[in-house]
């Protein structure tokens, strides 16, 4: 989801890490590996910001990821 929506508006993830004050590497592993990711609730409004979805769409990417990787 994350990949696709930052896609859609044209950024790269050397652009997107930068406007988010994080590396790319995080980037990427946020798109491809989010179950290995924790992000706070702060990062999750400002990724919301930025790719113009609701926090709580991120959130939820999140939280189903990790359910997805449990089972």
């Amino acid at each position: 989801m994350l990949k696709r929506k930052r896609r859609e508006l044209n950024l790269t993830q050397s652009k997107l890490a930068k406007k988010l004050g994080i590396s790319k590497s995080y980037l990427s592993k946020l798109e491809k590996h989010p179950s290995l990711c924790n992000p706070n609730i702060n990062f999750i409004l400002k990724l919301s910001k930025e790719l113009n979805l609701d926090p709580t769409e991120i959130f939820l990417y999140f939280i189903e990821s990790k359910n997805s990787f449990i089972k």
